[in-house]
């Protein structure tokens, strides 16, 4: 299942199984993990660290999504709509992309990923 979240005003997230998150709210802040299950706006999360063994809950607005250097993207920026590439730098809340394609490099809000290529 697939939620869709604003993050800011101008953001919108689409969450769904499997993408890698970020806590961005509450005492659990800057945990990481993967989404396992998603009920309404309750999100079933594993997360990332060996204090955590079992998954938690949390809500759609207590999380981003987290990319790394060296994931592989997708992104949906009107400007860029459909070109894939990898992150090759990050520059707070904008990734740096070098295109597949025109191996161009491309900056754009994490906002625009739907998801992570293998």
């Amino acid at each position: 299942s697939i939620i869709k979240t604003k993050t800011s005003k101008n953001d919108l997230l689409s969450f769904s199984s499997g993408d890698s998150i970020e806590v961005c709210e509450g005492e659990l802040i800057n945990l990481q993990g993967i989404i396992i299950d998603i009920n309404g706006d309750s999100i079933r999360v594993l997360p990332k660290h060996e204090a955590f063994k079992d998954e938690i809950l949390l809500k759609a607005n207590e999380i981003r999504k987290y990319f790394s250097i060296g994931n592989h993207v997708k992104v949906l920026n009107v400007r860029f709509e459909g070109a894939t590439g990898m992150i090759v730098g990050i520059d707070g809340r904008k990734a740096i992309v070098l295109s597949d394609g025109t191996k161009d490099e491309v900056s754009t809000r994490f906002s625009f990923f739907p998801e992570r290529f293998a």
